[in-house]
């Protein structure tokens, strides 16, 4: 008889049988292991997260520029010891900040909510805001000494 581990991964839900092989099921339905049946707890918070995220990236687009002035940064997340998971490059002239920073303060306040639910952990690190340019026609992040672009 196999044993079963339901467990989320990620937002999914993942069923590690006996061999450690692992099935990746999306956040509705059940699972069953041995003839019983496990429910898999339902996500709104991941799939809100997920459409938010992609909703973000739709704004942002491809970030054209024809000088460095409308290029702009945006944190994004929430790490579990504080400050943004991420920094976002995006462009002024695609992309209306106000929107994008009222997704993104959402979408952190969502992975928070999420972080301490979950009694999360991370490194603690700090990250530092990347300096951007505009590079053949695109904002980026451009890393200089001693700053480290993400």
């Amino acid at each position: 008889m196999a044993r079963c581990l339901l467990r989320l991964d990620r937002g999914r839900a993942v069923l590690v049988g006996w061999a450690g092989s692992a099935l990746i099921i999306g956040g509705f339905g059940s699972l069953s292991c041995a003839g019983k049946q496990a429910a898999v707890p339902e996500r709104r918070d991941s799939l809100t997260s997920d459409s938010l995220r992609q909703s973000i990236a739709r704004q942002i687009g491809t970030a054209t520029c024809s000088s460095p002035a409308v290029c702009r940064t945006q944190a994004l997340g929430s790490k579990p010891c504080g400050g943004p998971r991420q920094y976002l490059v995006y462009s002024l002239t695609v992309t209306d900040s106000a929107r994008l920073a009222a997704d993104a303060a959402r979408y952190s306040e969502a992975e928070a909510r999420m972080n301490r639910e979950k009694g999360l952990m991370s490194d603690c690190s700090m990250l530092v805001p990347p300096q951007v340019g505009c590079v053949s026609g695109r904002c980026a992040a451009i890393q200089s000494e001693g700053r480290r672009a993400y």
